[in-house]
């Protein structure tokens, strides 16, 4: 009976085990593009404004390079990469509040490897002090935590949390409970990218229209699928076809230099950049190649809506410069030096004026072109068109 017992453990462990690495592509959804179909387009057939937001930075601590930004309930957060700094703006782009890099002692923090918004707080995860601190959204400290997972993206609730390990373990995602017991594992993660390090600017970001949360998987063309309490649904596949990088090719590349020079001389796409949750359908953003620039939007059904790489912004003029960075209920938005803003607009200002009279870029620029002309961080979002996030 013991021998039974021991047996019956023993393939117990073994489901589990499987189960941990299988289960993840049991749910798989999969989007199948062409990226020939991409041609050219106009603007205005993907969004339907243009709207600028100057942050207006304190000269004392300035924005030194923005990395993760994220729009909630009116305010706009802004981690420095540099500084380790948190910026809290208002929907103009006026400061609010400055989280800042204080020190090591209590309720203090020297490094963000993260943060995140849960409810009305804010929490900052420190990788270096291995805790997290929690603040009001005025900036006011509520209290902090010890936490030991050495994580680069984190997702927050007071009962679980949901950490990535950016290839470092063998499953790239950790669920722990409230005491940092480890509960489940999910995404077992390819030998072939063990060292392949990619810090997210968005992190695990809530899709509030399905009241899902998503975590687009760097080196792959996967976005993760949770539940709001962290519990792991499945993947949805962006499959490029022969556009694609197996990751066995891709492990031969760990130099930034000689991946991108592969990728650009085979004309591939070596992951997902952008996958946008909206109303009725996805925003989808990749590289290819010599740096052709895909925007995509599907459906509900995961079917293609419209898809270009070759843009006339004839919405107001403006160059696009950037890449999409983030997003925001239902806008894409990019960030850009506010100098580059300004030179823009000046080499074409009489074209601008003449076609695109109404564009709010040219009140921009009238309001704030002594700012413009200094080191200042611009947002400028992208309405997306009602015509592709509207039910057909």
């Amino acid at each position: 009976m013991l021998r039974i017992i021991s047996v019956l453990l023993m393939i117990s462990a073994f489901l589990q085990s499987c189960s941990k690495s299988e289960k993840d592509f049991n749910s798989k959804t999969t989007i199948k593009l062409d990226l020939d179909k991409s041609g050219s387009s106009l603007l205005s057939d993907f969004f339907d404004d243009i709207n600028y937001i100057l942050l207006d930075e304190s000269d004392e601590i300035p924005l030194a390079k923005p990395y993760k930004v994220v729009m909630h309930n009116g305010l706009i957060l802004v981690h420095d990469n540099v500084l380790d700094n948190l910026h809290v703006f208002d929907s103009s782009g006026k400061l609010r509040t400055i989280l800042k890099s204080s020190g090591h002692g209590p309720f203090e923090f020297s490094h963000i490897g993260d943060f995140v918004i849960y409810n009305d707080s804010l929490i900052v995860k420190d990788n270096v002090l291995k805790k997290l601190l929690y603040f009001d959204l005025q900036g006011g400290i509520l209290g902090e935590s010890k936490i030991q997972i050495n994580s680069s993206e984190f997702f927050y609730n007071p009962r679980t949390q949901l950490h990535f390990m950016d290839n470092g373990e063998e499953f790239n995602f950790l669920k722990i409970d409230q005491n940092d017991n480890i509960i489940d594992k999910y995404y077992q993660v390819s030998s072939h990218l063990n060292g392949f390090y990619f810090r997210s600017n968005l992190g695990f970001y809530m899709d509030k229209f399905r009241n899902k949360m998503l975590f687009n998987i760097p080196f792959t063309y996967h976005i993760a699928v949770f539940d709001p309490m962290g519990n792991f649904e499945g993947i949805i596949e962006v499959d490029l076809g022969s556009a694609s990088m197996d990751q066995e090719t891709l492990g031969r590349y760990q130099n930034g230099y000689e991946r991108r020079t592969f990728v650009e001389e085979n004309n591939l796409s070596e992951m997902v950049t952008c996958f946008f949750p909206f109303e009725n359908g996805y925003f989808i953003f990749l590289v290819q190649g010599k740096g052709n620039m895909h925007f995509i939007f599907v459906d509900e059904n995961m079917s293609v809506r419209k898809q270009a790489k070759l843009f006339k912004n004839d919405l107001d003029g403006m160059k696009i410069r950037t890449v999409p960075w983030t997003f925001a209920d239902e806008h894409v938005v990019f960030t850009s030096r506010s100098i580059d803003i300004l030179n823009d607009f000046m080499e074409r200002e009489a074209e601008i004026r003449e076609k695109y009279p109404n564009s709010s870029i040219i009140e921009f620029i009238e309001t704030n072109k002594d700012k413009l002309a200094t080191e200042k961080t611009v947002l400028i979002l992208l309405k997306v068109s009602n015509a592709l996030i509207s039910q057909e």
